[in-house]
């Protein structure tokens, strides 16, 4: 038996310990030891707890999809994450049958437990996992379409749930579930689904404290006691969550069958809309939309006001009604009002124009647009640059920068799928030969990577004129071991040209001594880093500061 990792003895003098540490351990688990949730996250019925936010929820999807600021953002956020597809790749090259270690490169022998009971990969694994993700559901949705309606979720309310329906063998003696098996994969709507937890959080129990049991044949009632289903003796399972039917019906999912993520402010059941940190500026934009459809429209105020001054108002009457038919025919036109002049007084102005019509200028309109939709995008980590603003580009501004901030969100965004969904994913689907993950958005640059492995041999070289062993490990990363007797260093020129450190002549690819006279040293070019054959040149300098290699199936290299 083994508790906190210990291995205890069976027999009768440790029966009383290993039943009490047993006890201890449960009562320890599942005793009311947690505090309790922040009370927004306490709010709810019996055995769901139900998120309460300043703004409904469907306000909130509304607004996702209404505001063009938003939708710009998240649909940038979307296309790079998803923008480059998904790799299945083999997790391991060899597996220990008997210790199960990993290996990443080939070999025949566990060096961990001595064994040469190794495996490769099983390939019918990766045909089913193939098969699956190609075509999750009835509606051909393959597994990015599920992702980016997930990734829409959890940008608007920050809650994603993925829902796996699976089909159940039951053995017929025990009631107990013995083989489960994926059907289909969907985004199931966060409105609709409720995560079944007690005031402190712990998944599966009542406001109480009390598991919340269900039956996998009957799934519209949950029960607090028994172990077995009353209807068809069928074994009851702890509720997760709770989705919503038509006609305020529930159904009951057990673990395994839903998939709950948060990526801004995760917590022990819901996240937070980031929508809500941005929404007077969201709704404020919104507004400036509208007021300058108004402004441009038949509901816009009168562009001005003529005022005449007359003391004849009844030629001015006949000229006004002439007027108002002339405006039926031509909205545009000005509309002036008669002034009469006091008997006696001065006339003053004869014609006077009064302007309503404020340009955008005069209002900012353009400033404050662009300042709120900074801070927007800053929120969600999607720079100007991303979202179509191209006014601050160019000279020695900073796209690059802006690109960077970006890419850290986007990372971030398949932080979520790689870590969070695609793990739960495989674990249901009994995947454990072969990893799904989404393929980084900016694509590597393989030169800095030949240019910094380079740096770190020529690094290496040095060390070894020095007086040290040099061991290349498995994260092809040089270790360094001082010896007894300094390590004679190769007296020929760096990666495509340069002298050997013994002269201390040019570095890598620099021009070194000059050739002998009458003669040429092919050694001495100035290919530098740019050769055509660095991955060669790599190599054979490897051999001649006779480095070992410590990976698993290849021999140390004298």
């Amino acid at each position: 038996m083994r508790i906190f990792g210990w291995e205890l003895l069976k027999g009768k003098v440790h029966d009383k310990l290993g039943e009490d540490l047993n006890k201890s351990y449960d009562n320890t688990k599942f005793a009311n030891l947690r505090t309790q949730m922040d009370y927004l996250k306490t709010l709810g019925g019996e055995e769901v707890r139900i998120p309460y936010y300043p703004i409904h929820e469907r306000t909130l999807f509304d607004l996702a999809v209404y505001s063009d600021t938003l939708r710009t953002i998240h649909m940038q956020l979307r296309k790079e994450i998803f923008r480059q597809g998904y790799v299945i790749e083999e997790k391991f090259a060899k597996i220990c049958k008997e210790c199960q270690k990993e290996f990443e490169h080939p070999t025949d022998k566990c060096d961990e437990c001595g064994s040469t009971d190794l495996r490769s990969p099983d390939i019918e694994q990766k045909k089913r996992l193939t098969s699956f993700v190609e075509k999750c559901n009835d509606n051909e949705q393959d597994i990015l379409d599920v992702c980016a309606e997930l990734n829409d979720d959890i940008e608007t309310i920050d809650d994603g749930y993925m829902l796996l329906i699976k089909d159940y063998y039951i053995n017929k003696e025990t009631g107990e579930i013995e083989e489960a098996i994926p059907v289909e994969l969907l985004r199931t709507h966060p409105n609709y689904i409720r995560i079944v937890a007690d005031r402190t959080g712990r998944p599966g129990r009542d406001m109480e404290g009390k598991q919340v049991l269900i039956c996998i044949d009957h799934r519209d009632i949950y029960r607090q006691q028994g172990e077995y289903c009353p209807k068809c003796n069928k074994k009851l399972y702890p509720a997760y969550y709770r989705g919503e039917l038509l006609g305020e019906k529930y159904i009951y999912y057990i673990q395994g069958e839903i998939c709950h993520k948060s990526k801004y402010k995760p917590s022990l059941t819901y996240g937070f809309p980031p929508i809500l940190a941005v929404w007077l500026k969201v709704t404020t934009l919104m507004a400036q939309d509208s007021y300058m459809n108004k402004y441009y429209t038949k509901q816009r105020p009168p562009r001005g006001l003529l005022f005449i001054n007359t003391p004849n108002m009844a030629s001015i009457t006949k000229a006004w009604n002439w007027m108002l038919d002339q405006f039926k025919q031509n909205p545009h036109m000005i509309p002036p009002i008669a002034i009469e002049t006091p008997a006696g007084g001065k006339s003053g102005k004869l014609v006077e124009f009064i302007d309503f019509m404020r340009s955008p200028e005069e209002m900012q309109f353009i400033e404050m647009r662009n300042e709120f939709v900074t801070k927007i995008g800053a929120v969600y980590g999607v720079m100007p640059l991303f979202q179509g603003d191209l006014s601050q580009s160019g000279g020695l501004n900073n796209e690059g920068l802006q690109v960077t901030v970006t890419n850290r969100a986007v990372e971030d965004g398949q932080g979520v799928f790689n870590d969070g969904y695609y793990p739960w994913l495989l674990e249901q689907l009994k995947i454990t030969d072969y990893t799904l993950a989404l393929e980084p958005s900016e694509e590597k640059d393989e030169m800095a990577e030949q240019q910094l492995m380079m740096a770190k041999v020529n690094n290496a070289r040095l060390m070894q004129a020095m007086g040290f062993e040099i061991t290349l490990n498995e994260d092809k990363e040089f270790e360094f071991e001082p010896t007894e007797t300094p390590v004679e260093s190769p007296q020929q020129g760096g990666f495509g040209g340069g002298a050997g450190l013994g002269r201390m002549g040019g570095g890598l690819g620099g021009g070194g001594a000059p050739p002998a006279s009458g003669g040429t040293n092919p050694s001495t070019s100035s290919q530098g880093f740019g050769g055509s054959s660095s991955n060669v040149g790599m190599s054979k300098e490897m051999k001649k500061l006779k480095i070992k290699v410590r990976k698993v199936g290849l021999e140390d290299k004298a």
